[in-house]
């Protein structure tokens, strides 16, 4: 009884331990993913540009999960410059130097630091940004100096329209001077910024917010400095800054360059829109997980039909290489305007999708997809547990007594074959 305890055991043991690598694989908690739209027929790169930002938009609101643009996501891995990390680290000391009351010391300071932003836009969050030059505004206003404080308090204010005073990291004697500018500013005069791009077509944003495909005009800026950031896969993203006049319109030409990563992926993309649309990822889609550092992938083919676009995408789980879901719809989009209906088309897509990436295998599931092969499913396991069950009967027998007769080509324990 003993030893068919621990032979029970150990086959337990086996078939737990089988089942631990799915569990260890399946992903939780949040999954990143990202987009790849081609145009089709006579759909234009703004149209692309346009329903990809209304993906990127919806899906910011998926819960755990995170939009990772294509431009974007081709620049992970290349590090901040170490002076940018040192300054921003910086930022905490110089808050504390104007709890102390030092304001001229952290002017200083957050005069360097700015300095070192600027020289290194591409790496620097607007957050960030502005928080530096806000540091630089109260540290004039603790020192006493009324027009600097105010002048900085108007720059922040000009690219951060909607910032609020943040009185837990800023003193809060300030408030009441931050918010008279902040009302004064926001009434002031506006301009136009127009943007073209070489190629065409980069995804402009200004401050931060989208504004479609070059070449394009945005217009009701806040007169003085902004910043432009325009983003093109395959190219460097570009970062910049732009001056706005009162009731004027500047024009900017953004000359963009080769993205050294890009070439990763840029001869893979025809392949990749061939494989959009099929049950499993296919080969070069399955790239992009080691390429771009992302879980999942939508494929989309985006196609106008006169007013109208037809979008189809393709969700898929790039560490199982299921097809999590389709989605196809048609929406008016007179050329030149945001399509309509479109503002939820990240979470339809993800309606319903197990994060983890598991769906029901179809039944043409081919064998080399289908991952491991559970040990009770492979031959040698029976014929393992074959030996060892035609070996305890020998024991039993042998154990139960010595006078018993043993079945011709058995071996009696200590005898010979009968």
């Amino acid at each position: 009884m003993a030893s068919n305890r621990v032979f029970l055991g150990v086959v337990v043991a086996i078939v737990v331990c089988a089942s631990v690598p799915a569990e260890v694989l399946a992903q939780r908690g949040q999954v990143t993913t990202t987009a790849i739209l081609f145009a089709d027929g006579d759909a234009t790169d703004d149209d692309v540009a346009r329903v990809t930002r209304a993906l990127r938009r919806s899906v910011a609101k998926v819960r755990r999960v995170r939009f990772a643009d294509l431009a974007d996501a081709l620049e992970v891995g290349e590090q901040a410059p170490d002076e940018v990390e040192a300054a921003r680290e910086a930022r905490d000391a110089v808050a504390e130097m104007l709890r102390s009351g030092d304001g001229d010391g952290a002017a200083a300071r957050a005069r360097e630091l700015i300095e070192v932003f600027e020289a290194n836009l591409v790496h620097v969050p607007r957050t960030e940004l502005a928080d530096v030059y806000m540091l630089a505004a109260v540290a004039e206003c603790v020192a006493r100096r009324v027009r600097a404080c105010r002048d900085g308090f108007r720059r922040v204010v000009t690219f951060r329209e909607s910032l609020q005073y943040d009185i837990d990291r800023y003193p809060v004697d300030y408030l009441t001077e931050f918010d008279a500018v902040r009302e004064r500013v926001v009434a002031g005069a506006r301009g136009l910024l127009e943007v073209s791009t070489i190629p065409t077509g980069g995804e402009v944003f200004v401050d931060g917010r989208a504004y479609g495909a070059a070449p394009t005009v945005v217009d009701g800026l806040l007169a003085g400095d902004h910043y432009l950031t325009v983003k093109l896969a395959g190219y460097a993203r570009d970062v910049r800054r732009v001056t706005v006049e009162p009731e004027g319109q500047a024009s900017v030409e953004v000359e963009l360059t080769r993205s050294n990563r890009a070439l990763l992926i840029e001869q893979d993309l025809p392949r990749i829109r061939r494989e959009a649309g099929g049950s499993r990822t296919g080969r070069y889609t399955l790239r992009l997980a080691s390429t771009l550092f992302v879980n999942q992938a939508v494929l989309g083919i985006v196609r106008r039909e006169g007013s109208r676009l037809e979008i189809a995408l393709y969700l898929y789980d790039l560490r199982t290489r299921f097809l999590l879901r389709r989605l196809r719809r048609s929406v008016r989009a007179p050329p030149g305007r945001d399509p309509r209906g479109i503002d939820r088309l990240g979470a339809e897509v993800y309606e319903g999708v197990d994060l983890r990436g598991h769906v029901a295998a179809p039944e043409d599931r081919p064998p080399e997809q289908s991952g491991p092969t559970p040990l009770y499913g492979r031959w040698w396991f029976w014929t393992a547990i074959g030996v060892v069950v035609t070996a305890g009967v020998v024991t039993a027998v042998v154990i139960g007594g010595q006078e018993q007769s043993v079945p011709d080509g058995f071996v009696r324990l200590g005898g010979s074959v009968r």
